[in-house]
């Protein structure tokens, strides 16, 4: 399998741009490129995984259709969106990327999903955008995966009945309330007074 790794790339740590040729299957080893600004795809290609991408200044990471995993993309202080191709099955990283905002799924991924702006995979809340303050966690929702509520200030969560909540799933300095919420309940109250 042909890789795309840091070493032997000489002045990397200076570029501002990365394009990755179509013959490539896995993208791995480019931490701390602080002026790395636009990561690029020459096409779908081969591409299956993505990680080790850490310390960047990338502002929208566009996961190619092909690629299957994509990890270790942490520490992105300029990165707003994360866009998910069709393949994708394995979300792990973009943790501490304090201006990520927004996700966007290609319509024929059968893995992940965005309800209200949050990234789920299947019926597991995935990730939830920085500047939220009250977090609505979708009825039907059976866990709240590890990392997946990093904000800086919550006024409220409210987390459906029986939802399990992983090791390190919620990351905030300051919640105002965490609220265990009926769905049958709620719905004969959505006037906006839970």
């Amino acid at each position: 399998r042909d890789r795309l790794r840091s070493r032997g790339l000489g002045d990397v740590y200076k570029r501002q741009t990365l394009r990755i040729e179509s013959s490539c299957e896995i993208v791995n080893g480019f931490n701390n490129c602080p002026k790395l600004k636009n990561l690029s795809f020459m096409s779908d290609g081969k591409v299956k995984e993505i990680g080790g991408l850490n310390s960047n200044a990338i502002t929208t990471f566009y996961i190619p259709n092909m690629a299957l995993s994509v990890s270790g993309v942490n520490n992105c202080s300029a990165l707003t969106t994360v866009v998910i191709g069709a393949s994708l099955t394995s979300f792990t990283g973009f943790n501490n990327c304090p201006k990520l905002n927004k996700f966007t799924v290609d319509s024929s991924n059968t893995t992940f999903k965005v309800v209200d702006n949050n990234l789920y995979q299947g019926n597991k809340l995935c990730r939830v955008p920085m500047s939220k303050s009250d977090i609505m966690v979708t009825n039907g929702t059976t866990e709240i995966m590890s990392n997946a509520i990093q904000v800086a200030f919550a006024n409220s969560i409210s987390i459906p009945n029986g939802c399990i909540l992983a090791n390190d799933s919620i990351k905030c300095q300051s919640v105002g309330q965490i609220i265990p919420v009926s769905y049958t309940h709620l719905r004969a109250h959505e006037t906006g007074a839970y």
